[in-house]
């Protein structure tokens, strides 16, 4: 912690002296392919246990003893910042709540880590990630989540007395909040898979990711 965009259909080609050219559509093929086989390499490296579920300290893979692997791993493709290339996020959907996704973008060539998070904002395209004792907020400018302020439980006794939370915007001033108003902040930020259309994290619904 502490730390469905819509489909663009492009014309398949305008016919000139008889011959069909349709190269802003293959351009347009083509830079799809290049991430849907990043994003595959990714999650089967999920799938064969190189990549590890770390959400604020619990990590896991795939391929651990039925106990401690993912009870509901699942994925996502989501167009965020509405560039035409979506995130991919992945994530573990536990009885006890979802804790986490691991985002990545495509940076043209390979699909990158960019971080964790928990929520997401339409309003204001922010995003949220929870710990045990507070949350950090975060923008996203295409390639990398920024941080905007975070917030933690009042570390005073007269803190704990008063039951506040201690918000530190990024090149501000900390702000004291009660526990209720910080509560109402972290709500706006609603869960990402209740937001964007999740899949099951299996070989099938990898390879066949479009």
């Amino acid at each position: 912690g502490k730390g469905t965009a819509a489909k663009k259909t492009a014309a398949s080609g305008t016919k000139q002296s008889g011959k069909t050219t349709g190269k802003g559509s293959s351009k347009k093929a083509g830079k799809k392919a290049s991430y849907v086989s990043a994003y595959q390499g990714i999650l089967k490296d999920y799938l064969n246990g190189t990549n590890y579920f770390d959400y604020g300290g619990i990590t896991s893979n795939m391929t651990w003893p039925e106990g401690e692997a993912p009870e509901n791993p699942e994925f996502a493709l989501f167009d965020f910042n509405a560039d035409g290339v979506p995130e991919l996020l992945v994530g573990d959907n536990w009885s006890y709540g979802s804790v986490g996704w691991m985002m990545y973008t495509f940076d043209g060539k390979a699909g990158k880590a960019v971080g964790t998070v928990t929520g997401y904002d339409p309003a204001t395209g922010g995003f949220l990630c929870l710990d045990d004792v507070g949350w950090v907020l975060y923008n996203y400018d295409g390639t990398q989540l920024i941080e905007t302020g975070e917030a933690w439980s009042g570390d005073t006794l007269e803190d704990v007395a008063n039951d506040v939370v201690v918000y530190y915007p990024v090149g501000g001033d900390a702000v004291t909040l009660t526990t209720e108003a910080a509560s109402a902040i972290a709500a706006q930020y609603q869960a990402i898979g209740t937001l964007v259309p999740v899949t099951a994290l299996n070989q099938a619904n990898v390879s066949a990711m479009k």
